[in-house]
């Protein structure tokens, strides 16, 4: 039984359908089919709290609770965009795990951690969001290590986010928004695209051996020499 924001998964469960569960060491992942809106808006308010992720697609409720293990790697993913866009003078503005939700859609998303870069001068000095005056960020992370999640990259895709940086445990994998409203793999991030985006498994897979600060000041040094000095 998980204890989720107030609620118990079982009680939804039982009141709205179906649910499935996923479970490693790495996190645990609840689907919860034929749930209304206005649960799902009532969870994400700005007066509940919760203990996981939600991302929310027309009925089907996915709630992620994370391990170290995930949370580690989007550290570094995250630590990683900070470094390169600050070595280069470039200006962003971390939104985090903001909600982000579309009423008119009914789809929303919680990312592990996400960014404003080609739009951050939009929502500088802004408390809230809102998706119906400002723009999706510019790039999400997302790290899912027990499994894909099709769900979040449809959410995604359906609010206009135009970059994610996706990593499974063993690599990252950059996916851009193609003209057709889908995602599709790419070499090279719109957002940063002085980064030779192929480096970052190495230095994900030092995180596992080193820890967190030898491998980002490694992280840094390798930008410093590599790309700001050429």
């Amino acid at each position: 039984m998980l204890q989720f924001g107030g609620m118990v998964c079982s009680s939804l469960f039982s009141r709205h359908g179906m649910m499935s569960t996923v479970a490693s060491n790495a996190e645990t992942v609840v689907t919860l089919y034929d749930v209304g809106w206005e649960i799902y808006d009532a969870l994400t308010g700005d007066d509940h709290s919760h203990g996981g992720r939600i991302t929310y697609d027309q009925g089907v409720m996915e709630i992620m609770s994370p391990s170290i293990e995930h949370e580690q790697a989007k550290w570094m993913i995250a630590r990683m965009v900070e470094s390169t866009a600050e070595a280069l003078g470039i200006d962003i503005q971390c939104a985090g795990s903001t909600t982000f939700k579309n009423d008119a859609s009914r789809r929303g998303i919680e990312p592990d951690e996400c960014y404003y870069i080609q739009h951050a001068d939009c929502i500088t000095g802004k408390e809230r969001i809102d998706l119906s005056m400002d723009p999706p960020p510019d790039l999400a992370i997302e790290v899912g290590i027990t499994r894909s999640s099709a769900i979040k990259m449809g959410v995604y895709a359906a609010l206009g986010v135009p970059e994610v940086w996706r990593y499974d445990g063993e690599s990252v994998t950059l996916i851009v928004l193609g003209k057709d409203g889908g995602y599709v793999e790419a070499e090279q991030s719109p957002a940063l695209p002085q980064l030779p985006f192929g480096e970052l498994t190495r230095f994900l897979n030092m995180l596992k051996q080193s820890g967190q600060t030898k491998s980002i000041r490694a992280f840094r040094d390798w930008v410093h020499k590599e790309i700001v000095t050429e």
